[in-house]
């Protein structure tokens, strides 16, 4: 929009080494959106909306989502 930009962010459907040999492992849809606010670009906030995929595994009847992964390389930090 004219007052921020809104960046809409879908995880990508990849299971874990794991879970990808594992048959009873599907996907079941995705979690509710998640809005981060990240530094402003060109004098305008800017709003990521992230949501995660849920699994399902049928052996357990257990819902479940991987945790986000944050870059922790040098030169990159996080602010509050």
């Amino acid at each position: 929009t004219e007052q921020s930009y809104d960046i809409w962010l879908d995880e990508k459907k990849k299971l874990s080494d794991e879970d990808y040999r594992n048959p009873h492992i599907v996907a079941r849809g995705y979690t509710d959106y998640v809005t981060i606010q990240d530094y402003p670009m060109r004098g305008r906030p800017v709003f990521l909306h992230m949501r995660k995929n849920k699994w399902w595994d049928k052996q357990t009847n257990e819902i479940f989502s991987y945790n986000l992964e944050l870059p922790n390389d040098e030169g990159t930090r996080l602010s509050a």
